[in-house]
This record gives C-alpha cells, structure tokens and sequence, in this order.
C-alpha cells in the first residue's frame, strides 16, 4: 500500500487556491443560476422599460420577469435571471444584477398579478432582445462591462 505524503498534498491544494481553481462557487438555486464567484468573466446587467395599456396608459403592478437565454449542445435554454418585481405608477421598472460570462440575449415576462386593482386585468406577454456588452474596463482581465438594456415599450392587451 502506497502512502502520500500529506504535506505535498497541502503544497498542492495551496497551489490550486491560489490559481483560483478551488471551490470559489455559490449556487442560487431558487434561480436554477451557479454564480462563480473568483477567477471568471463577468457583466452588469442593467434592464428598464415601460409597461402600458393599447392606448398607452401606464400600467403599474405588472411583475416584471428577466430570463437570461444562451445555447446548450445546440438548444436555446432560457432560466431565471432577475425575479419579478412590479412596475410602477409610472409603468416603469427598473431591474439589476450581476452574472458571469454574460447572456446572448435576455427575454423579459410581463404578468398581471392584481387583476382588475391596475386598470383592468390584462393578458401576459413577453419580448426577447439581444445584448450588446460594453466593455468599461478597458480590457480589464476578469470583467466583461456593462450591458444596459433599454427595452421597447411593452403595451399589454385587455383578456
């Protein structure tokens, strides 16, 4: 039986932290998202946009869903990004967040939680829209920049 010297081993994984390839990882389950957080490429993200009625009333209380889509063994997958916040009086919302590497594009969800308390009870609808990463580093090694994405209008349908 061959034995190993623990002190090499200890070498060796001092080595690996340092190279940053230990377990650096979080896992956000509730989101399906694995942050990693030392040693990887990441990106601001940074989503607003307005909710309306057909006549281009605002609409408040819309919860607002943001999926990041990326290709997997050539599929389009689309997960859970930013969790539903509600737009405001103004039919706003605004909606942040952090990510490693970064999503080709992003599809945002608009639901109608309250029923008629908003005007009306309104159908869902979502919008995809492609992202473009500015890059506020100048080359900086660990950190992609910024995607600012302002969406178009949404105007939502009466059920």
């Amino acid at each position: 039986m061959k034995h190993h010297n623990p002190r090499r081993f200890g070498l060796f994984a001092m080595l690996l932290a340092l190279l940053g390839l230990g377990g650096c990882e979080g896992i956000e389950e509730d989101l399906g998202i694995i942050e990693v957080m030392y040693g990887t490429p990441s990106v601001h993200y940074s989503v607003k946009g307005k909710v309306t009625d057909e006549k281009g009333n605002a609409v408040k209380g819309i919860e607002v869903s943001v999926y990041g889509n990326y290709m997997e063994n050539g599929q389009l997958v689309s997960r859970p990004f930013m969790p539903g916040d509600a737009s405001d009086e103004k039919g706003s919302y605004t909606k942040e967040r952090s990510s490693v590497f970064g999503f080709p594009s992003l599809t945002i969800h608009f639901k109608d939680v309250d029923g008629d308390a908003n005007g009306g009870s309104f159908a869902d609808d979502s919008t995809t829209v492609n992202i473009t990463v500015k890059d506020v580093t100048n080359g900086g090694a660990w950190y992609r920049g910024q995607a600012e994405v302002e969406v178009p209008t949404i105007k939502l349908k009466k059920k």
